[in-house]
C-alpha cells in the first residue's frame, strides 16, 4: 500500500513504495548522453557563427586599414611636396602637426572593434614615421640645392671677373682666392655638387675658356684678332676646345673684314677724293701703310692700312680704282664740253615760205622809139 511521505527528518520528502517496479528501469546515462550531444552541437554551431562573424570583421578591418593607409600616404606626399622648410627642425614641427591631425581624421571615419581600431592607428603611425624620414631627406636636398645654386652663381661671377682681367691684377687675384675658398667649403658640406664648377681644375679651365671667348668676340681690329690667334695656339685647353675657338676666330675675321670694307668704302663715298688722291691712297695700301690724307676739298681720309688683311686691302684698292675711273670719266666729259664749238642757230622753216609769198617784180617791155626821118 502507498506510504505516507515523512517530513522533519532532514531528508526532505521521501516516498517509500510498498510494491515493486512497474517496468524496466531506464538508465540515467541514456538521458545524460543525449543532452550532452545536443549541447555539443549547440556549442559547435555557436563557434561556427562566431568564427564567421569574426572573419567578416577582420576582413572589414583589413580593408579599412589599407584604404586609410592609401589616403594618408597621398596626404603626406602632398604635404612634403609643398613644404618649403630648409632645416629639419622646421620640417618636423610642420609635419608632426599636420600628420597627427590627418591620422585622427582618417581613423575617425572607421567604426572598428577596439583592438582593430588600435591596429589601424598604429599602422597609420608607422606610415607617418616613414614618410617623415623621406620628408627630412627632401628638406636636406632642397637646402643643399639652394646652397649649391648660390655657390654656382657666386663661382660664375668670380670666374667672369677673372676672365675679364689679367693675372697679376689685384681684382683678378682676389677673385681667384675667393673662388678657391668657396670651392673648398662647398666640397665639405656637399653643396658643390649642384654647381657647374666643382673643383679648382674646372675653375681654371672655365676661366681660360671664357678669356679666349672674350678676346675673340671683343676684337675690334685685325691686330687684336691676330693676338687672339696666338693666344689660342698657346692655350692649355684640350684640342677640341681650341678647334672650337679657331672656328670662332675665322668667323670673327670674316665679320671684321666686312665691317672694315664697308666703313672705308662709305668714308670714300662720303668725302669724295679726286682721281689723283685715290691713286695716292692705293699706293699707300699697296705698301701696307696707314693713310691720313688731307683732301683738296678740306676732308680727311683715315685708313689703318698697316692692320688690314691682304684680302681687305685688295678689295679697297679695287673699289678705289673703280671710283678713280668714274672720276676721270666725269673730268674728261667736263673738259670735252668746255672745248666743243657753239652750235649753229637753227634755220627757221617759215622763212622760205614767206619768201615764196612775196610778189615777183615785173619787167616792163621796152617801147620802140620812133624816129622821124
Amino acid at each position: 500500500m502507498p506510504q505516507i511521505p515523512l517530513y522533519n527528518k532532514g531528508l526532505g520528502s521521501t516516498g517509500l513504495t510498498t510494491g515493486g517496479s512497474l517496468g524496466p528501469r531506464a538508465s540515467a546515462g541514456a538521458f545524460t548522453g543525449v543532452g550532452q550531444e545536443v549541447a555539443k552541437f549547440g556549442e559547435a554551431a555557436g563557434n561556427i557563427m562566431f568564427e564567421f562573424y569574426d572573419a567578416d570583421k577582420k576582413a572589414e578591418a583589413k580593408t579599412a586599414i589599407a584604404d586609410a593607409e592609401n589616403e594618408l600616404a597621398k596626404e603626406l606626399d602632398a604635404h612634403i611636396d609643398n613644404d618649403k622648410s630648409l632645416n629639419a627642425e622646421d620640417f618636423d614641427t610642420n609635419y608632426t602637426k599636420f600628420s597627427n591631425k590627418k591620422i585622427q581624421d582618417i581613423a575617425g571615419k572607421y567604426n572598428l572593434r577596439p583592438n582593430e581600431q588600435k591596429a589601424l592607428i598604429a599602422k597609420l603611425g608607422d606610415l607617418s614615421a616613414g614618410a617623415q624620414l623621406k620628408g627630412r631627406q627632401e628638406t636636406y636636398t632642397r637646402r643643399d640645392q639652394i646652397r649649391g645654386i648660390s655657390v654656382g652663381d657666386t663661382l660664375t661671377r668670380l670666374k667672369s671677373t677673372m676672365a675679364s682681367t689679367l693675372p697679376g691684377n689685384p681684382v683678378h687675384e682676389k677673385a681667384r682666392i675667393d673662388a678657391i675658398n668657396l670651392i673648398d667649403e662647398s666640397q665639405k658640406d656637399g653643396s658643390i655638387k649642384y654647381s657647374n664648377i666643382r673643383s679648382k681644375e674646372q675653375l681654371d679651365i672655365q676661366v681660360e675658356s671664357e678669356t679666349l671667348n672674350n678676346i675673340v668676340t671683343g676684337a675690334s681690329s685685325f691686330g687684336e684678332l691676330n693676338s687672339a690667334k696666338d693666344r689660342i695656339a698657346k692655350s692649355t685647353l684640350p684640342q677640341s676646345e681650341k678647334d672650337k675657338f679657331n672656328k670662332a676666330w675665322r668667323t670673327k675675321r670674316s665679320v671684321l673684314a666686312n665691317e672694315f670694307n664697308r666703313n672705308i668704302q662709305d668714308q670714300i663715298e662720303l668725302k669724295k677724293p679726286t682721281y689723283q688722291e685715290l691713286n695716292e691712297i692705293n699706293e699707300k695700301l699697296q705698301n701696307n701703310e696707314d693713310v691720313n690724307m688731307k683732301l683738296g676739298n678740306g676732308e680727311t681720309i683715315t685708313i689703318k692700312g698697316s692692320e688690314l688683311t691682304q684680302d681687305v686691302s685688295n678689295s679697297i684698292q679695287k673699289f678705289n680704282n673703280n671710283k678713280a675711273k668714274e672720276n676721270e670719266d666725269k673730268k674728261v666729259k667736263a673738259e670735252e664740253k668746255k672745248v666743243s664749238p657753239a652750235p649753229k642757230p637753227a634755220v627757221s622753216k617759215v622763212e622760205p615760205e614767206l619768201k615764196a609769198e612775196k610778189p615777183k617784180a615785173t619787167v616792163k617791155p621796152a617801147t620802140a622809139v620812133k624816129t622821124g626821118k
